[in-house]
């Protein structure tokens, strides 16, 4: 997520983020980007609303927030039932096989893989 904010408002902005976000959570407040006196701030949002509370910011403030690296857990978890569940299939195996052989190892919601699964048959009779 990418905010600009004034200056004036940004250690409001970063107590609203830290009191919404998981704590841990990574920003990089940029200062004056692509001016000779431009300045980064990388840490965690406490970090840069510790560092702009003792040190107020002047000029353009950019705001980039990290992703929730729960949200990046779940994608590549989704990602990797979907190509097992591709390469059973691609072998031949019936679907109830694979929903039950990739909830067992993957241990995501059986209604969850039961899509995954059927959306792969349905793509594959498409061709």
């Amino acid at each position: 997520m990418i905010l600009f904010e004034s200056p004036n408002r940004l250690v409001r902005l970063l107590e609203d983020l830290d009191s919404l976000c998981k704590s841990g959570r990574g920003v990089c407040v940029a200062r004056e980007v692509t001016k000779v006196h431009e300045e980064f701030l990388r840490g965690t949002i406490s970090d840069a609303l510790g560092h702009f509370r003792e040190y107020p910011p002047r000029g353009e403030v950019t705001v980039v927030v990290a992703p929730d690296d729960q949200l990046l857990d779940q994608e590549y978890e989704l990602e990797c039932a979907r190509s097992v569940a591709k390469e059973l299939l691609d072998s031949g195996n019936p679907a109830s096989s694979v929903v039950r052989q990739v909830v067992e190892d993957s241990g995501l919601a059986r209604n969850l893989v039961y899509r995954i699964v059927h959306d792969l048959k349905d793509s594959e009779n498409e061709r």
